[in-house]
């Protein structure tokens, strides 16, 4: 089909005019010329104006953690923080230790100065098979406190100044409130000997010497109330003894 280019009415590709409106025709060597016409109409476009719409932002509250990170050049953990918490740990250990040291060290009988290094950390027995005992630490142990009982002791110091020695009593009785007594020592083999040469009572001093001596026998030797009577008479006895209680 060959159609005007100027009416667009349909024409025979022979003819050399249109006879709707007049027009030449090309020849048709070189064709009638179509219009064109588009195959859809176009739509009307229209732009909607672009509309800023606000976003509202929503910050997501976060979990925040307090983390300590532990790095070192290699990898490992920070020797910086380790020691840290070993000081703290040894500052809560060191507090615990003093409370528990000072707790044995509340004890009401103890005894402090320069004594013979054979008195100290053994037991010594008397004729009855009591024994005394002055610890490492400074404290008096005793196996019979009926003497203690008796007489309302609250405290016992012994002072030594080797070989001598002093002896306080503190005591809630009604006799007397402070007593002490000055004490002469001497240690023979297994047995040690000791002379009491003056006593104050509440500020009243008597001096006395009588000669009349206290022993006891170390552990190792004490087998029972027969073991301390032969200790005692195969001992040379100290030229301040002239005779043994109980002996």
């Amino acid at each position: 089909m060959f159609l005007c280019h100027s009416c667009g009415q349909q024409v025979e590709p022979q003819w050399s005019a249109c006879p709707f409106c007049s027009s030449l025709l090309p020849s048709s060597s070189q064709g009638v010329q179509q219009p064109n016409i588009p195959l859809y109409s176009p739509q009307p476009s229209y732009q909607t104006p672009n509309q800023t719409i606000p976003q509202q932002q929503y910050q997501v509250p976060q979990n925040q953690y307090v983390s300590t990170q532990f790095t070192s050049s290699g990898g490992g953990v920070n020797v910086i923080v380790i020691v840290a918490v070993i000081a703290v740990v040894g500052i809560i250990l060191a507090g615990v230790l003093y409370a528990w040291a000072a707790s044995l060290a509340s004890s009401p009988y103890t005894w402090s100065g320069e004594v013979d290094s054979r008195v100290t950390g053994v037991k010594w027995y008397d004729s009855e098979g009591d024994w005394e005992l002055e610890t490492h630490d400074g404290d008096l142990e005793f196996s019979n406190d009926q003497f203690l009982e008796e007489n309302e002791i609250t405290s016992i110091h012994v002072e030594y100044d080797w070989p001598y020695g002093t002896v306080e009593y503190k005591s809630d009785g009604s006799d007397w409130s402070i007593m002490e007594g000055e004490v002469r020592m001497q240690i023979n083999g297994d047995v040690a000997f000791g002379l009491f040469t003056s006593v104050t009572i509440d500020g009243d001093y008597t001096s006395f010497d009588d000669g009349e001596c206290i022993a006891t026998i170390h552990e190792d030797a004490y087998y029972g109330s027969s073991s301390w009577r032969y200790e005692v008479g195969n001992t040379a006895w100290p030229s301040f003894c002239d005779s043994v209680d109980d002996y």
